[in-house]
């Protein structure tokens, strides 16, 4: 065999060797590009009461009901009957509505509108992996003196998402 054939066998055996362990390390070391990362934005829920306070407040709307006789004593003997008017007062606000009514006033009702605050805001932000990346490599590389094996640190680009 002369020297030429020799080194084409040698290029071929190390070839073959290159592609078994690549094909090897493929099936055993299969490479998963890591999830890129996630940054979570969250705030919260934030619930505001506020207590309003009334003092004094003025009649929003006034109208009679009903007439009422009630007995009135006059000089301790004498009774007299007198006719009332039953009133009902609504008193409201943008925050309630309460209606008193009655010849002894009474509540009726009351409707207190609350305001209540609720913020509850979840925002995902994914940041996309770099294209571009350094590291450790491994492979067959063009020398001065024809092809050979290489082991180095080298640039990558990312091709896919």
């Amino acid at each position: 065999m002369t020297e030429r054939v020799a080194n084409i066998l040698h290029f071929l055996l190390a070839a073959a060797i290159a592609v078994a362990f690549g094909v090897w390390s493929a099936y055993h070391f299969r490479y998963e590009p890591p999830e890129p990362p996630e940054v979570v934005v969250q705030v919260d829920t934030l619930v505001v009461h506020d207590t309003i306070h009334t003092y004094k407040p003025v009649p929003f709307n006034v109208y009679v009901v009903d007439t009422m006789w009630v007995p009135v004593t006059v000089h301790e003997r004498d009774t007299v009957w007198a006719q009332l008017p039953r009133e009902a007062k609504v008193y409201q606000d943008s925050t309630y509505r309460a209606v008193v009514s009655g010849y002894r006033p009474s509540l009726d009702t009351i409707s207190i509108y609350q305001r209540t605050v609720f913020v509850d805001r979840v925002e995902r932000v994914t940041i996309p992996a770099p294209r571009w990346s350094w590291g450790v490599q491994a492979g067959v590389g063009a020398t001065k003196d024809g092809l050979g094996p290489y082991i180095g640190i080298g640039l990558q680009y990312r091709l896919g998402k």
